[in-house]
Formats: structure tokens, C-alpha cells, sequence
């Protein structure tokens, strides 16, 4: 799961594209792919402009183009696919599993979004994510980084074509692990205007500092022994490869709650369901700009994962809790607590 961060501001696509992004005719009767859109089907589309990056979206049961629908943009880890990041959302990697969050969405009412980042090779592996940097906060490894894509132009590239042929909300929910949870925070940051929610696990915002044109509602799911993203910042985890500094949780949330001029926090616990050793403290600012909500979830001794689903080298990252689903409770987050 190898994570990436690079330099703050707007930067190139894609070294070379072989081709500029493209308006995108709206369509609503057809699908991303072309296809007439079938309720509770998956389709794998491209966007214009980034060839070799499709992306999957699973369409909820009961879809009506009549009415406007939640989306769930989901970004994998560093070094991951589409596919690994649609997996590590399943309760042991199952992807027919109803604990994945593709199969939260079908039943719960929302379109799950699977983009792929930059890839090192041609084979389309280890693939990454610009999620940006600022200060001291410095480039890691991966393709997105040497590069310089602009992963940001990328997703706005995506929603595009999601909107011209799907029936969707003005605003999204942004979510991922590790790489993938930094470039949610970046995309919070710089797309405020079409991202509502944040949901970010052990990765977090490398360009704290930031403040969102418009409010927006952030979740923070972060192990308190996480080994590859550290709680505490600093360096960048062994388990991850490459050299990097790494924001702190604590400065991620207040520079959140700073942005957004929230209240003074709660504090409370989620249930200890299971007999995993490991206990969620929860601290919450309200009544942040917009209405809106800044949550964060220390897993007391807990590692690098999404809570529930499915980690590839469980010794190296560190346990994972078993009291609660990570897309649960994101869906809960979002549904309580998205601002205007």
C-alpha cells in the first residue's frame, strides 16, 4: 500500500497525454460505457483525456434517473488498482462479499466510484496518487509524484462524465485508505465545490493548511499503531517504501476545524463489539462552517486498514478492529452530516 505526496498546486496531467480532456456530451439514457443503465449492474468506463485510467461504477438498485443520486468516489492505496481498492473494502477480500462498500451503496442507494491511479509500468501496476504537499511535507514515491499528474484536473475530469450520464447529486463523498485517504483530503481541499465529505483511513491531509471554498464535512478513521502512516507524522512508515514527510493526525483535523471555525469537540467511544483488543475513541467538532461536522476515530492499537475489510500483509500493517465497518460508517458519516 504505498502512499504518495507531492508539491501543493495545480500541476501537469499525465507526461505526454495522448490527448487533452474533452467535453463530454450529456446523455442520461446511457451509461459511462455506452450501455443502457441497469440498476444494480457495474460499468468500466474511460475518461477523456487520461487513457489508461478507467474507472468502475456500481450502479444502487432501484436507480431512477428522475431522481438525484449520492456517489461514493473511492480512491485506492498507493501501489493498488481499482480492483485492490474495491477489495479492500470487502471483509477478506471477497468481492461478492455484502460487507464491500459497492454492496453497501447497491442496497443503501448510492453510485460506487473505483478510479485508478498513475501507473509506474505498462502492465498498469503499483499505481498512485498525486495527493499533494505543503511546507515541509515532501514528495514520497510512485508515478503520480515523478510525473507531476494532476489527479486533481483528473477527478473533476471523472465527475464530468459521471454527471453527463448519470443522475447524481451536486456533491460527493470522497473516501480511500493510506495514499488513497491523502488524496481524498486533497480533493476535499481543491474541489470543495463538487466534494461535500471526506472519509479518510490511515492517510492524512498533506496539505493541512488548506481552506475549501466551501465547507465540507471530514471524517478521519486513523490507527493509533499504524506503522506505515504514522499517527504522529514525521517520516513515512517503512512498510510503505521511499522517504517522506508525513502530516500528524492531530494537525490534519485542526487544520480542518481551524478552516472551518468549528466549536469546541465531544468526546465519546464507539462500541467494543468484538474481541479484537482494540477500543475507537471518538472526538467530534459541530457546528463548523455550513453546518457541517470534523469527526475523528483514533482505533486505540490499531494499524493500517479499513475497519472490516481486507489487508494483503496483515503482520506488516498492524491489526485491523473488527467492531465496526469501515463502509458502514462511512454511509452513517455521510448520511448525518454533509453540509449545505
Amino acid at each position: 500500500m504505498l502512499l504518495l505526496v507531492s508539491a501543493c498546486g495545480r500541476v501537469r496531467r499525465d507526461a505526454a497525454p495522448e490527448e487533452t480532456s474533452v467535453s463530454v456530451p450529456t446523455n442520461p439514457s446511457l451509461g459511462c460505457d455506452g450501455a443502457t443503465v441497469v440498476a444494480g449492474s457495474v460499468a468500466t468506463c474511460s475518461v477523456p483525456g487520461w487513457p489508461g485510467r478507467d474507472f468502475d461504477v456500481h450502479v444502487p438498485e432501484g436507480y431512477d434517473p428522475n431522481l438525484e443520486w449520492p456517489v461514493v468516489v473511492a480512491y485506492h492505496g498507493g501501489g493498488g488498482t481499482r480492483e485492490a481498492g474495491a477489495r479492500t473494502t470487502c471483509p477478506g477480500g471477497d468481492l461478492d462479499d455484502p460487507g464491500c462498500l459497492h454492496a453497501l451503496g447497491i442496497l443503501e442507494g448510492f453510485l460506487t466510484v473505483y478510479p485508478a491511479g498513475t501507473s509506474r509500468g505498462a502492465a498498469g501496476r503499483f499505481r498512485t496518487w498525486n495527493a499533494g504537499g505543503t511546507g515541509e511535507l515532501t514528495c514520497a514515491v510512485g508515478a503520480a509524484c515523478d510525473k507531476g499528474v494532476d489527479d486533481i484536473a483528473y477527478t473533476a475530469d471523472l465527475l464530468d462524465l459521471l454527471e453527463a450520464h448519470y443522475s447524481t447529486e451536486s456533491r460527493v463523498t470522497v473516501t480511500g485508505l493510506s495514499n488513497g485517504a491523502a488524496m481524498a483530503h486533497r480533493a476535499g481541499c481543491d474541489l470543495s465545490g463538487r466534494v461535500g465529505v471526506v472519509v479518510a483511513f490511515g492517510g492524512s491531509n498533506q496539505q493541512p493548511g488548506c481552506v475549501p471554498e466551501q465547507p465540507v464535512s471530514v471524517l478521519q478513521v486513523h490507527g493509533s499503531e499504524d506503522p506505515c502512516w504514522p499517527y504522529e507524522g514525521g517520516e513515512l512508515g517503512g512498510c510503505l517504501g521511499g522517504e517522506a514527510l508525513i502530516s500528524s493526525v492531530t494537525e490534519t483535523v485542526e487544520g480542518w476545524t481551524a478552516a472551518q471555525h468549528c466549536a469546541s469537540p465531544s468526546e465519546s467511544s464507539l462500541p467494543d463489539s468484538s474481541d479484537d483488543g482494540m477500543t475507537s475513541e471518538v472526538t467530534r467538532w459541530e457546528r463548523c462552517d455550513g453546518g457541517t461536522v470534523i469527526e475523528l476515530v483514533t482505533v486505540v492499537g490499531g494499524g493500517h486498514s479499513w475497519p472490516m475489510g481486507y489487508s494483503v500483509a496483515p503482520r506488516v500493517v498492524g491489526p485491523m478492529t473488527g467492531d465496526y465497518s469501515g463502509g458502514e460508517l462511512l454511509w452513517g458519516f455521510a448520511q448525518a452530516s454533509a453540509g449545505d
